[in-house]
This record gives C-alpha cells, structure tokens and sequence, in this order.
C-alpha cells in the first residue's frame, strides 16, 4: 500500500533512473560521436525534467526512445534510399569548402592574396594522401609550367600556390584522390588518382567556367566559386555521409579560385 505523506511533512520528488540505466542495451559498444551528442542532450533534459518548467518525466523518456530510434536506423535508411537523411543533433556540414592555413608557406614566400586570412571551414584532419613534393607532382602530371617560388601554371592558366593545410595546392587537391572514410561529413574523391587525369580535368571545368557552359557560380568577396557539370562521371562522394549512402557518383566538379589562383577543386553531388 503506497503511503500518503502527512499534512506537515514534505513530499519527497521522484528519483529520475540514470540514463545509463535506461539504455544500458545499447551502450555495450562505442556510440559514434552523434550518439554521444545525443546522449548528452537527453542527460540534460533527464536534469531538467522534475524542476519547474521542465517537461514530465514520461515525455522525456518517450523523445529519448524515438531519437535513439532514428539513430539507429537512420543509417540503414540512407542506404536503402539512398539518400541524407537529417541529423538530429548537429553533424558535419554535407559538404567541402576551401581553407587557408595561417601558418601556411604563403607568408614567408610573400606570395599573399587578398582574403587568404579567412577560413571557410574545410576539414584539415586528413593529411594528403600523396607522399610527393609539389615539384614531384607537377613532373608527374606532365602539364605545369614552373613560375618559380613554388607556383605552377595549368595550360587553362590556373596557378596552383603554397597554401592549405597541405602545403601546396597541388597536394591538396591530390587529398581528394582517396577518399577519407572517417572523415564527417561529405568527402568528393576523383574516379582516377592519376595526377595527368586529375588536372587537366580541372582544366576541363575552367575552361567550362570562363564560358558559363553548364556552370553556376557564387562570389564571396574576393573568391568565386563554379559548380561545373561535366556531363559524366567524374567521382564519387566518400567520407562518413558519402559511405552511408553507399558512395553516389558525382558529375559536377566544384571549383573555388580567387582570380586566377586555384583554392580548391572536388567532385560534388549538388
């Protein structure tokens, strides 16, 4: 029989079970970094749901029970759909962007461009996957002309520069020639790691981008950035987002430049 308190004594709140308790199941192996987000999201609700204001107990628990739910099934969706499906705490941005490392070899080469203080965010956990210099990879390619001070010149005209958390734009875009399968997010890799193939295919879509043939852009102060469909398949889209989808080809080519300074170039699903 429950027992009532008495008029003078002051009812004791109800002690809310740890979360681990609760989804002890499904914490006997490593949760990914979106379940431990999650976690920690149903944590603070747990905290919050006997004081004023908060919600009841029972809700908070119904909420945990779907989100787990769609946690968990969410990557067996995406691949029978083939699709992204949205993430319910926050996940990598679903796509590249260019960045420039301050500490870059532009400073001490004096090679230094307007806007190359600012970052647009682009992961730089993955070195390059290619061991070679930017000189080894240039005689590789077959195609630059050597302008001296670490630049190199397309037959396009694209100048490939020391920056980027590579080192030099040339290993940078080579770091898009594997893919990068625990990278969040979306990771556009190229169909051939072959250096020759790799550039002039970027010559291919900068040529298309100067013509505005099959090609959106978008300026950001002194930087634009071409979208360049290329009317086959020229990648494929890898890291954690592009693997759970099972690795959708890519026809389009993105390109970022600032005049006529390549920042980066990948493969990309628009």
């Amino acid at each position: 029989m429950l027992k009532h308190p008495s008029p003078g004594q002051k009812s004791i709140p109800p002690i809310h079970p740890p979360f681990s308790s609760l989804f002890r199941p499904f914490l006997v192996q490593p949760m990914s970094r979106e379940a431990q987000q999650l976690a920690r999201l149903v944590q603070s609700l747990l905290r919050r749901s006997g004081k004023k204001g908060g919600l009841p107990l029972r809700w908070v628990v119904a909420l945990c029970v779907l989100a787990l739910g769609y946690v968990l099934l969410r990557p067996t969706l995406e691949r029978s759909l083939g699709v992204s499906l949205p993430s319910i705490v926050g996940e990598a941005p679903e796509f590249d962007a260019p960045t420039d490392d301050r500490r870059s070899d532009d400073r001490r080469s004096g090679d230094r461009r307007p806007g190359d203080d600012r970052s647009t965010g682009e992961s730089s956990e993955a070195g390059s996957v290619f061991s070679a210099s930017p000189d080894e990879l240039a005689d590789l390619a077959g195609i630059f002309s050597d302008e001296g001070r670490g630049v190199f010149e397309s037959p396009a005209g694209l100048r490939y520069t020391r920056g980027s958390a590579h080192g030099h734009r040339l290993q940078h875009v080579m770091a898009h020639a594997r893919d990068d399968p625990q990278r969040p997010g979306q990771h556009g890799v190229f169909a051939s790691d072959d250096p020759a193939a790799v550039f002039g295919l970027i010559d291919e879509a900068y040529e298309l981008a100067l013509t505005g043939e099959r090609t959106e852009n978008q300026q950001e102060g002194p930087r634009t950035t071409y979208t360049v469909d290329m009317n086959r398949r020229i990648g494929s889209i890898g890291g954690q987002s592009g693997g759970r989808r099972n690795h959708p080809a890519a026809r389009h080519l993105r390109l970022v430049v600032q005049g006529d300074r390549l920042i980066t170039a990948y493969p990309v699903t628009p």
